[in-house]
């Protein structure tokens, strides 16, 4: 059949069926039939005549997850991350190097002379003249100083003469009880008389120093004084000091006698 026969023989069948049947015909015109190709095959024919499928919708695509957090990772809040960040601290400063101490002074042990041997026997009286300006003498007086400053007789034995030096040098019975109960107990007693008199204004005072004449030292040979061993020995010699108001001073020393050329204090203040 060709294509403009069939086109009208449709539009036939269709106004009978509007006429004769109860339904009522729509108003609006029948849509046009496609046209078919002039020629062709029945196949291509009915290929044109089948209703034409649409193409489904394409899916809206889904909106993007968020990026999975890492566990390891903490939240970072917008408050946190506009927040200014914190003041860095400054590091504590480095401690200071603490000074390394002075070398202390001698000591008085330390500067004494040698008074015996390595098996501990006294060494032998010599016959040189002591000095007043050796170490031994001079920290030996500072001594005696603070001694009668702080009132302790104890402080400044060391410059006591010896014991055993006295026992050996005196021409007497039982010299180590001569020695401490009349020399010594008279050093002690004189330290407390010294502290005195030097009144309440003694830790104002300034010591300058042992003052002794060397020219009036003198040798005392055996048996002069009582004794079996020369030595040297001076009289009257001074521990100096200043006062407040810069005048100076002293306590005189009655009797030093030597040792082995250093001087030792025998009598502080008078013969007893």
């Amino acid at each position: 059949m060709k294509s403009g026969s069939l086109r009208w023989t449709l539009v036939a069948l269709t106004l009978t069926a509007c006429s004769g049947g109860a339904r009522r015909c729509p108003t609006s015109p029948a849509p046009a039939a496609p046209a078919l190709p002039a020629s062709g095959s029945s196949a291509q024919r009915s290929a044109a005549l089948a209703p034409t499928a649409s193409a489904p919708p394409t899916p809206e695509a889904a909106p993007a997850s968020p990026p999975v957090q890492p566990p390891w990772e903490a939240p970072v809040s917008s408050a946190a991350s506009s927040a200014p960040p914190p003041p860095a601290q400054e590091p504590p400063p480095a401690p200071e190097a603490s000074p390394s101490p002075a070398a202390p002074a001698p000591s008085a042990p330390e500067l004494s002379p040698a008074l015996t041997d390595a098996g501990g026997a006294w060494l032998p009286q010599t016959d040189e003249r002591p000095r007043s300006d050796s170490p031994f003498v001079k920290a030996q007086a500072a001594l005696l100083w603070q001694a009668i400053v702080e009132d302790r007789p104890a402080l400044a034995r060391s410059f006591f003469f010896p014991q055993a030096a006295y026992a050996k040098v005196k021409d007497i019975q039982r010299p180590e009880r001569d020695w401490s109960h009349r020399l010594y107990a008279a050093f002690e007693r004189d330290v407390h008389a010294f502290h005195r008199r030097l009144g309440a204004d003694r830790a104002r005072l300034s010591f300058l120093g042992l003052e002794v004449d060397e020219a009036r030292a003198k040798w005392m040979k055996p048996g002069s004084e009582g004794n079996k061993l020369g030595y040297y020995r001076v009289l009257r010699s001074r521990l100096a000091y200043r006062l407040p108001d810069g005048r100076r001073a002293h306590l005189e020393l009655t009797s030093l006698i030597s040792w082995r050329g250093e001087w030792y204090v025998v009598h502080l203040d008078g013969f007893k």
